[in-house]
């Protein structure tokens, strides 16, 4: 999943709660987050941590993709 931004108290819905959200309502068995933007980064102010343990607390079988990861499907 494409994650965007993280929610915030704004009023701004947050996709990473919606994506969990969704994942959730469907039955899914594992949420695999990735293409984070680029401004979510181990230096900015909101971590790709952050993203996922927000997620975490909707769809705990959750992680974030990195390089080279294989995932199988069944």
């Amino acid at each position: 999943m494409n994650i965007t931004f993280l929610g915030t108290s704004s009023g701004v819905p947050s996709l990473t709660r919606n994506v969990s959200s969704l994942a959730l309502l469907s039955n899914t068995k594992k949420l695999i987050i990735t293409h984070l933007s680029p401004r979510y980064t181990n230096k900015n102010a909101i971590t790709p941590s952050d993203l996922l343990k927000e997620a975490q607390k909707v769809f705990p079988n959750t992680q974030l993709a990195k390089d080279f990861l294989t995932a199988e499907i069944k």
